[in-house]
């Protein structure tokens, strides 16, 4: 883990799904004790029923939701086997293509995720077309692909929302993400969401194992 504290996502899109919700793991007790609180409406572990320490909120799992989740422990290491051997063979054929990069896994990464592969895409060497093109060439082939994420300032809701709380010198004062801005244009997920599906699992279209 890095940092203090970790977070996992089971949103419908994430590799273990519970519809939606999350979790929070860290080493440290009063971390622990303070995110229980804050979850659970603000009591504390030894609290009454109206004995609140903090102003908290309800996020309280549904045991239905746990019950899904638990039971998919039982196969997800077998899962992100697969994962990591569809992204093998993704990196390598992929890395013989000029102006296609795949994601580099740093070197002290000891488990990825592979929620989605990401590639980096250079339109010199596809005769100048930007992005948006390549993304339809691959969609025309059957290849589920969309953008990459949106920095947050460049997000309008969330400009809105600093200025309505802190005033329009909030937005004018955010200063620049030189570094997610050069990332935006040239990032490529071959994914487009849960809702479509266009190579069916075994199909003789698919290298990918399943």
């Amino acid at each position: 883990m890095i940092g203090e504290l970790g977070t996992f996502s089971f949103q419908k899109s994430k590799n273990l799904s519970g519809g939606e919700g999350g979790a929070i793991v860290t080493n440290r007790e009063d971390l622990h004790a303070l995110c229980w609180s804050l979850h659970n409406t603000g009591r504390g572990f030894t609290s009454g029923t109206f004995d609140f320490e903090r102003i908290g909120g309800n996020y309280r799992m549904t045991e239905l939701t746990a019950a899904l989740l638990l039971g998919q422990m039982e196969r997800l290491a077998d899962q992100m086997a697969t994962r990591d051997r569809n992204a093998d063979t993704l990196t390598a054929g992929l890395t013989e293509i000029p102006g296609l990069e795949p994601t580099t896994v740093d070197a002290r990464v000891s488990r990825h995720a592979w929620r989605l592969y990401q590639i980096r895409y250079d339109a010199g060497k596809f005769g100048g077309r930007d992005r948006e093109a390549f993304i339809a060439a691959l969609r025309a082939e059957g290849i589920p692909a969309g953008a990459g994420y949106v920095p947050l300032t460049q997000i309008g809701a969330v400009r809105n929302e600093l200025r309505e709380r802190f005033g329009p010198s909030s937005v004018r004062e955010i200063t620049a993400v030189p570094n997610a801005d050069a990332a935006g244009p040239v990032v490529v997920m071959p994914y487009d969401g849960p809702r479509q599906q266009t190579t069916s699992p075994g199909s003789e279209h698919s290298r990918l194992s399943t």
